[in-house]
């Protein structure tokens, strides 16, 4: 289990992110829900679907830059806007949960 915790939000906004604290709070307890190498499968893309690893973007650390994060917040909300719209129902279903 990742024990690392999100910069304050103004390294964030330095960053440039623009969603709100909460906004990431409930994003990174979704993303904490699982394994760095847990695999998803998202909605297929050219006729093709592969398996997504929660860590493809990197893995926060306790010395994670506030730009590594961003990084990482983006590849969550994509992927987890990914399940939402093309996974199985249960997949979908514990993503909406936020």
């Amino acid at each position: 289990m990742c024990t690392a915790s999100a910069p304050h939000l103004h390294r964030r906004r330095e960053a440039g992110y623009l969603e709100t604290d909460d906004t990431v709070r409930r994003l990174w307890a979704w993303v904490k829900s699982h394994e760095p190498d847990d695999m998803v499968w998202p909605t297929p893309t050219a006729g093709a679907q592969e398996p997504l690893r929660f860590d493809a973007c990197g893995w926060p650390a306790e010395h994670s830059t506030a730009e590594a994060w961003l990084s990482m917040i983006q590849y969550w909300t994509v992927l987890r806007e990914q399940l939402i719209v093309g996974a199985p129902r249960r997949s979908r279903n514990s993503a909406i949960k936020l």
